[in-house]
């Protein structure tokens, strides 16, 4: 399936028509996938469809929802740090200003990123109940939506409302 999408891009980046393209692509999806053996409810073929062609967060929130992403990496410290490995790294970490940082240079040598970040933007739980104009204590997760009690969104913040979204369009 990736070399699908890597043959498609291509053909996008040469001048073909992307939404035939993508047609194409989505067309395709089913035959990548064995529906047998999918759990109940999910159809990750029209899943993935939807993504590429809504192109928005509420598709890809589906996918969220729904999927299970496991990261793994080698354990590195100053004395071992390997940038080859750090340039391979698929967790990323987003600063308040918009830089990008692989977690595993974020945590491995927190006085280079973590420790200078935290300092920058950290804010004390006053302040930010200030700013936020709502007390901390009233958004902390009580169990409530495990137990089915009320409006999940009235939950506090456990969830947002992308993933509140997402899971009324998988219903």
């Amino acid at each position: 399936m990736l070399e699908l999408f890597e043959d498609k891009a291509e053909e996008i980046r040469s001048g073909k028509n992307k939404y035939f393209t993508m047609l194409e692509v989505v067309r395709k999806l089913k035959g990548y996938v064995d529906s047998k053996k999918q759990p109940a409810g999910l159809d990750l073929a029209k899943m993935f469809g939807n993504i590429l062609m809504k192109r928005s967060f509420e598709s890809i929130g589906s996918w969220h929802v729904k999927g299970l992403f496991l990261g793994m990496m080698h354990f590195q410290d100053k004395y071992n740090e390997d940038l080859e490995r750090l340039q391979r790294c698929d967790i990323h970490y987003v600063t308040p200003d918009l830089r990008i940082v692989p977690f595993c240079a974020f945590n491995v040598i927190p006085e280079w990123y973590r420790d200078r970040i935290q300092k920058k933007f950290s804010v004390t739980v006053e302040e930010w109940e200030q700013r936020e104009g709502v007390k901390l204590e009233d958004c902390l997760y009580r169990g409530l939506m495990r137990r089915g009690a009320g409006d999940e969104l009235a939950a506090g913040c456990a969830k947002s409302q992308m993933f509140h979204d997402a899971a009324q369009a998988t219903m």
